[in-house]
């Protein structure tokens, strides 16, 4: 089965993100274990961990509303994984990614709108 893609090229698909810029930060791969003396005790849990890219856009009132029918319809709140173009090393590179948390509308001005999201990334970013 295809996976839904971002950006499907329409008028009123969801920009890429990069017109706003992206903020990526790695999972712990460690825990700490606090001890009743001397330093923590700290191990190594997993191999991989998960990338989560902070994502803001400029979208206008129609990108918006074919954001929000794509998060609630296309992935059931957000829940399935799907495809987005991201800015990976100086050019868009299309990776399967999911939503950690709902997007954020912020209305700025008549047809202007300021949203943010973040996902997780689940291919290797290479």
């Amino acid at each position: 089965m295809a996976l839904p893609n971002w950006n499907t090229g329409q008028t009123t698909a969801p920009p890429d993100p990069a017109d706003r810029g992206y903020r990526r930060q790695r999972a712990s791969m460690v825990r700490r274990t606090e001890m009743d003396s001397g330093p923590p005790r700290q191990r190594r849990f997993a191999t991989g961990a998960p990338i989560n890219w902070s994502l803001q856009w400029e979208m206008t009132d129609a990108q918006c509303d074919s954001a929000e029918t794509f998060f609630d319809v296309t992935l059931e709140g957000g829940a399935k994984v799907f495809l987005m173009n991201l800015w990976i090393n100086g050019a868009f590179v299309q990776k399967r990614v999911r939503f950690v948390e709902a997007m954020e509308f912020q209305y700025r001005a008549i047809n202007f709108w300021d949203v943010s999201a973040r996902v997780e990334v689940l291919d290797p970013i290479s």
